[in-house]
C-alpha cells in the first residue's frame, strides 16, 4: 500500500508563543486538500495573498519557506533548535513577527524557515510552509483526518462537539525555548502511563520505543505488533506498531490511526477528547463456539499466513456479500490500512482471491473443515504458499 513519511513532522523546532488569538463565535470549518499520496495541505492568508501549506499535528512549529520569507522581507533573528523523532537536532532560521490568517481567524505567531521542497517528493504539490498546532495554540479546534476536515471551535460548539467525546490525558511537549506545541495522549499500560505523539503527518505504522513495546504486550524479540491502546478506563484502540530503537520519546501515532477518529484539542486549557474510534480489521478477540466451514458459508473472518521470499507474512482477510457476489478486505498484521479485494470466488472448498498487485496475483485455498492451504501467486516465480485458518 501507497505510504508517506512527512519529513517536515519531525521538524520539532521551539519558538516564543504569541499571545493567544481570540476564539470564533461561531465554529469555522476548513478543509484540507489531499492529494492522493501527498500531505495534506491547508489554505493560509499572508500578507493578502492565498499559499498553500503542510498541515501537521505533529510540526511543532510555523515555517514558512526561504521564498516567502524574503517576499514578506522577513529578517531572521537567530536559529531555532529541534529535535526529530530520533534525536537529531535541526536548526532553521528564525521570523519573529508573522501575520497569517487561517480559516478567516487572525494569528500572529513566530516562524522557523524552512525549505519544505527540498525534503518532499518531487511531484507534491507546492507548499510555502507548515501549519502546526503550535500556530493555532489558544484555540480550539477538531480535527477530522479521514474527511480532510478541520473546525476551529466556538465556546459554544466545543462544549456540544465534547458532550459525548471521551476526554483523554494530554500534555503537550514545549521544546528548550517553551513556545514549540506537539500533543501528545496519555496511554495506560501494566506499568504505567506512556505518551505518545498525535501525528497527522505520520504516514508510517505507529511507532514505539522497545520498552514501551513490551509494556503494550508486544514480544520481546518482535520488531512489529499488534496492540490495544487503552486510551482512556472504557476506551481503547487495537492498533498495529512497529517497534523503533532509534526513539527518543514513548511513540508515535500514525495518521491512519489519528483518522480513525474526531480528535478535539483545547490547546487553551490543554484539554483532549477523541470521538468513536473506527475499528480496524482484526481477528476476533474470543473464538465463536462454532465456525461454519467456508464450503457452507465463506463470509467471515480468516488468519491467513502467506510465505513472501521464504518469510511468513500474516495477515487477516474478511469475506463478505454485496449483493450476489463476494468481496474481501485484506490487511497485513503491522499495518494500518486494508486492500479492498473485489475478485472473490468460491468453487467447492476452493476459495480464490485475486490479490489487486500491479500484476493481479490470484490466491487459491482449499479448505479441509475451517483449516486450507494453497499458493498465491506464481511460486516458481513471483509466490508462494498460504495457509489459512476460518476464525468466525
Amino acid at each position: 500500500m501507497y505510504r508517506v513519511v512527512l519529513v517536515t513532522a519531525l521538524l520539532a523546532s521551539p519558538v516564543a508563543a504569541a499571545p493567544g488569538p481570540s476564539w470564533p463565535t461561531k465554529p469555522v470549518e476548513i478543509s484540507l486538500d489531499h492529494a492522493r499520496g501527498h500531505a495534506r495541505t491547508i489554505q493560509v492568508d499572508i500578507a493578502g495573498a492565498r499559499h498553500p501549506m503542510l498541515f501537521d499535528t505533529g510540526g511543532g512549529v510555523t515555517a514558512i519557506s526561504p521564498e516567502l520569507a524574503r517576499q514578506l522581507g522577513c529578517a531572521t533573528t537567530g536559529n531555532s533548535i529541534g529535535l526529530r523523532m530520533t534525536g537529531e537536532r535541526v536548526d532553521t532560521p528564525l521570523c519573529r513577527d508573522i501575520e497569517l490568517r487561517v480559516g478567516g481567524q487572525l494569528i500572529r505567531t513566530e516562524a522557523a524557515v524552512i525549505d519544505l521542497a527540498a525534503k518532499l517528493p518531487k511531484d507534491a504539490p507546492k507548499v510555502d510552509g507548515m501549519i502546526s498546532l503550535s500556530t493555532l495554540d489558544g484555540l480550539a479546534v477538531s480535527l477530522d483526518l479521514a474527511h480532510d476536515r478541520l473546525w476551529l471551535e466556538s465556546k459554544a460548539s466545543l462544549a456540544a462537539r465534547t458532550k459525548k467525546a471521551t476526554s483523554l490525558a494530554f500534555r503537550r511537549a514545549t521544546g528548550i525555548s517553551g513556545g514549540q506545541l506537539s500533543p501528545y495522549v496519555g496511554v495506560t499500560t501494566s506499568g504505567g502511563t506512556v505518551w505518545l505523539e498525535v501525528d497527522s503527518g505520520h504516514g508510517a505504522t505507529t511507532f514505539v520505543r522497545p520498552n514501551v513495546s513490551k509494556l503494550l504486550g508486544v514480544p520481546d524479540a518482535a520488531a512489529t505488533g499488534e496492540v490495544d491502546l487503552r486510551l482512556a478506563p472504557a476506551l481503547s484502540a487495537h492498533v498495529p506498531v512497529i517497534v523503533r530503537k532509534d526513539l527518543v520519546l514513548d511513540g508515535v501515532l500514525s495518521a491512519a490511526t489519528v483518522a480513525r477518529a474526531v480528535w478535539t484539542f483545547d490547546l487553551r486549557n490543554d484539554a483532549l477528547w477523541v470521538g468513536a474510534v473506527a475499528p480496524i480489521l482484526a481477528l476476533p478477540a474470543t473464538a465463536p463456539k462454532s465456525v461454519p466451514p467456508p464450503s457452507s458459508d465463506p463470509t467471515g473472518l480468516y488468519e491467513v499466513t502467506l510465505v513472501v521470499q521464504g518469510a511468513p507474512a500474516p495477515h487477516v482477510v474478511r469475506v463478505t456479500r454485496e449483493g450476489t457476489r463476494l468481496v474481501a478486505d485484506m490487511r497485513g498484521l503491522g499495518e494500518d490500512d486494508a486492500v479492498r479485494i473485489d475478485d472473490v470466488k468460491l468453487e467447492g472448498a476452493t476459495l480464490t482471491l485475486v490479490l489487486p498487485l500491479r500484476q493481479p496475483a490470484p490466491m487459491r485455498i482449499t479448505f479441509d473443515g475451517v483449516d486450507g492451504k494453497g499458493t498465491w501467486g506464481d511460486p516458481k516465480a513471483k509466490g508462494g504458499t498460504v495457509t489459512a485458518t476460518k476464525r468466525s
